[in-house]
């Protein structure tokens, strides 16, 4: 049929075909019904459901009456359940209840006829009066590319309950008057970003490619995440490169270039790189960051600091809460021996990854600025050599401590027997390294850090700060690093220490997780960082450079800690549903829930412990004290997350990293571009992130192998 439809101010006569959906003699039966009590019967929580369902009812039953006042009324009060469902939630439910229950009952001869149309040339519109989230997937599947449907409003991500207007009537081929034509893939859901620059800062535009040509670089921390997708990307994307050193520690017996190829050899992301690539521009160089020189021999000194043109520093230790003397090795003192090697180089600069989280516990827009007397706490004459003096010495005075003939008595614990030497030696290092974990953490709180990690990281920018005033340095902060979108290939991750134990949690029966409402979580894929490593190493190397460089997405393209939450579980929920069996049921079942510290203390972990505990004073039973076990690991890592997940809100401004982004030529944007904006969260989270961590993260915390 041919009708006329309305956009605007004025209407215009489409040619379009209109094509009904759902009823009798069409391609699926009408179950408008079905489709909000499908929805009602997944909200988020049981006791969300239940309030859901309960309302569903209601308003199913007075649909007939109200839709016999008005046409519209019937269908406004059965959505009108949808209130709070978020965008994410609606968009995944969607896909899931065509791919279960209207995929198997489409009528096949009905969609070949309807193929048969679109593929001789007809522009065809699929009419329904179900909502966008459903139809959408059943669009896609048939090859329609326009749609004319019932649609949400929605304010923050959250649906009102309200439809806008016009109203798809459920039955019937009438279409009333305003009705827009949308397209199968839907509109954006945000603006696109607009960058501004107060002080009228322009680049003028530059190519990646040829400021990097024939340029000579110094990779340090090839063995670590992002290091190797780093190597990769430069190499894969920037034949033109001259060479890249990679410095490797020797390992006992091993040398650094038997550990390079092992390396090369066991590595998904390195083994990319074409073998003949590898041959011609890599060179692996035998060396410590921790030591004066890196470590190098004299001959390979000179040689490199008479040739580079820009040393990456990607190393250091990224564990929260470690023993302070090897964070401070791998985070502090590298950085003092990198500063002094680019001293002794003739033209090279440097590049030194550091981390957004330096901010420590404050709240609001961070500023990309770094400082040699700043702390987050703000401390009054604060001065890092002092600092870094201070905790050496700390350090030395644990260390006698633990060699005390008196420290502690010299019998074994539930046997009364003495210990033998080996015994005792080995217990004073445990004693040790405890008390430098939590001096570490001392030192870190007392001047407003989250833990050891973003402690040493901090002394290491005060130190480049302080010692580098005069050297060609930038400071690249990425937030919080996961999964590659993209490059080297979509949805790789690799080690434990980032999101991976909070979704981990989120995918067994845990409840209950604390945050605070509008608090944002700041995640950029890998590939983005190492993007924007490219464009800084550019900038280095023309001198056009800024001190500092935040590669983040919380101001950009804000991603909610809630939304998150509700991501992890969907994506949890569709990889269960296709697995037989109680457990996986359970899963699909029981999502986690965003709630207060209060409620989290009272009804999750910690108040179950309680509980347990209780109880096994009265049964001393095995299966009460593996619980017991149990939760004190899922309190301790909710605990170590809580600063970034609850106590503190982070906006990190990445202003920085997008003028090199605007500045990059147009025909690089797609090898070197690093525009967060761009990224859609609930895709990548649910078909790149939590699969990734899937396949390369969970087993590492199961204790099982990687397949693949």
């Amino acid at each position: 049929m041919r009708t006329g439809i309305e956009f605007g101010r004025g209407r215009i006569y489409a040619s379009e075909a209109f094509v009904r959906l759902e009823g009798p003699g069409h391609l699926l039966p009408a179950d408008v019904g079905r489709q909000a009590a499908f929805l009602a019967r997944n909200a988020q929580g049981w006791g969300e459901r239940i309030r859901r369902i309960a309302s569903f009812a209601i308003s199913a039953s007075s649909m007939p009456f109200l839709a016999a006042i008005r046409d519209d009324l019937g269908i406004r009060a059965l959505f009108a359940s949808m209130r709070g469902y978020s965008h994410d939630r609606l968009d995944f439910l969607g896909q899931e209840y065509f791919e279960r229950w209207l995929l198997p009952r489409i009528d096949a001869a009905r969609v070949e006829r309807l193929k048969a149309r679109i593929a001789s040339g007809e522009r065809v519109v699929l009419v329904s009066g179900w909502l966008d989230h459903v139809v959408r997937p059943i669009a896609r599947h048939l090859g329609v590319d326009r749609i004319l449907c019932n649609r949400l409003e929605f304010r923050d991500g959250r649906a009102t309950g309200r439809l806008l207007d016009p109203i798809i009537p459920s039955r019937g081929r009438h279409l009333p008057e305003g009705s827009v034509v949308q397209p199968t893939a839907g509109a954006l859901r945000k603006s696109p970003t607009i960058v501004v620059f107060e002080d009228g800062r322009i680049l003028a535009p530059f190519s990646v490619r040829e400021t990097l040509r024939g340029r000579q670089l110094l990779l340090i921390g090839v063995t670590g995440f992002i290091g190797k997708v780093w190597l990769a990307n430069v190499l894969n994307a920037l034949p033109e490169i001259g060479k890249v050193f990679c410095l490797v520690r020797r390992r006992g017996n091993t040398s650094a270039k038997a550990r390079f190829e092992r390396l090369l050899a066991e590595s998904p992301v390195l083994r990319t790189i074409p073998q003949d690539v590898v041959t011609q521009k890599i060179e692996v160089v035998e060396g410590d960051m921790c030591e004066p020189g890196l470590g190098l021999d004299a001959a390979t000194r000179d040689r490199l600091q008479a040739s580079l043109d820009v040393i990456v520093n990607s190393g250091g230790l990224t564990e929260f809460m470690p023993d302070v003397r090897l964070s401070l090795a791998s985070n502090v003192d590298s950085t003092i021996h990198a500063v002094e090697f680019l001293r002794g180089c003739d033209h090279a600069s440097l590049l030194h990854l550091s981390t957004c989280y330096v901010a420590g516990r404050r709240s609001g827009r961070i500023p990309e600025r770094a400082e040699k007397d700043l702390t987050p706490a703000g401390t009054r004459g604060f001065d890092v050599e002092d600092e870094l003096r201070e905790l050496r010495l700390l350090i030395a005075a644990k260390e006698r401590e633990s060699e005390k003939p008196d420290l502690f008595p010299n019998i074994r614990p539930h046997s009364g027997k003495q210990m033998s030497d080996v015994q005792m030696r080995k217990a004073r290092e445990r004693w040790l390294r405890a008390e430098l974990t939590r001096l570490g953490m001392e030192r870190a709180n007392r001047f407003g850090w989250t833990n050891t990690y973003t402690y040493t990281k901090g002394l290491a920018e005060a130190l480049l700060c302080a010692r580098g005033a005069d050297l060609p340095i930038a400071i690249v902060r990425p937030s919080i690093v996961e999964s590659s979108d993209k490059d080297p290939f979509r949805g790789w991750n690799e080690g434990v220490n980032t999101s991976t134990p909070l979704t981990y949690l989120l995918g067994m029966p845990f409840r209950l997780l604390p945050t605070r409402h509008g608090l944002r979580l700041d995640v950029v894929p890998v590939d983005l960082v190492t993007r924007g490593m490219n464009l800084i190493a550019a900038a280095l190397v023309r001198r056009t450079h800024h001190r500092c460089y935040q590669i983040a997405t919380s101001v950009r393209n804000p991603l909610g800690i809630a939304q998150s939450i509700e991501l992890t579980c969907l994506a949890h929920r569709r990889y269960y549903q296709g697995r037989p069996g109680f457990d996986a049921w359970l899963r699909t079942e029981f999502e986690a829930l965003p709630v207060s510290r209060f409620r989290y203390r009272a009804f999750s972990a910690p108040g179950q412990l309680a509980v347990v505990r209780a109880l096994r004073r009265v049964l001393p039973l095995l299966v009460l004290k593996r619980a017991e076990r149990n939760l004190e690991k899922v309190g301790k890592i909710v605990e170590l997350y809580e600063p970034f997940i609850h106590d503190n809100d982070y906006a990190f401004e990445a202003d920085n990293i997008a003028l090199l982004d605007a500045a990059l030529v147009p025909e690089e944007r797609e090898a070197f571009g690093c525009d967060a904006s761009g990224i859609d969260w609930p895709t990548y989270w649910i078909e790149t992130h939590i699969p990734a961590l899937r396949k390369w993260s969970y087993p590492l915390i199961e204790g099982r192998p990687i397949e693949g």
